[in-house]
């Protein structure tokens, strides 16, 4: 009724608080969206909530509720067959924490923070090296004209 716009229960003018259309046009919908479906071909019984409890009061109902098997809803558990097959979690709450895994050039897979560390330490170490060298050339030039003597 109220997702569906009833005439009976809704004015057409009101407009429905979640959607911000009018009742009438919800209607309108839903009748294009059952006309549709009876264009196709199918064959669509459609009765409200409001007929329904009305129609649960009448014999007819009773007899036929009486004379009909109902079956219970089918447990989503149950709809892969007979059981859990795979590793999925119906409903979970919590927050999710995103981490991204580039390639590194190595084809081995590294997190972002680890190749950076690893780019700061070869850079490191190649300043060291260079003023290690220099420190060396330095002290041989240094050297080498006291050794032409």
């Amino acid at each position: 009724m109220f997702s569906h716009g009833c005439e009976i229960y809704y004015d057409g003018d009101l407009i429905h608080p979640l959607t911000g259309v009018t009742m009438r046009s919800l209607r309108q919908k839903t009748e294009g969206a059952r006309d549709k479906l009876r264009q196709r071909g199918y064959n669509v019984i459609q009765m409200l909530e409001h007929d329904f409890v009305n129609f649960k009061k009448t014999e007819r109902f009773q007899e036929f509720f009486l004379q009909h098997e109902v079956t219970d809803r089918l447990n989503p558990r149950d709809a892969f067959f007979g059981g859990i097959t795979n590793g999925v979690k119906l409903y979970l709450e919590g927050c999710a924490k995103y981490i991204d895994f580039p390639m590194s050039q190595k084809r081995k897979w590294k997190m972002t923070t680890e190749i950076e560390i690893a780019k700061q330490k070869r850079k490191a170490a190649r300043a060291t090296y260079s003023k290690t060298v220099n420190k060396l050339q330095e002290i041989l030039a240094a050297e080498s004209p006291d050794d032409d003597d």
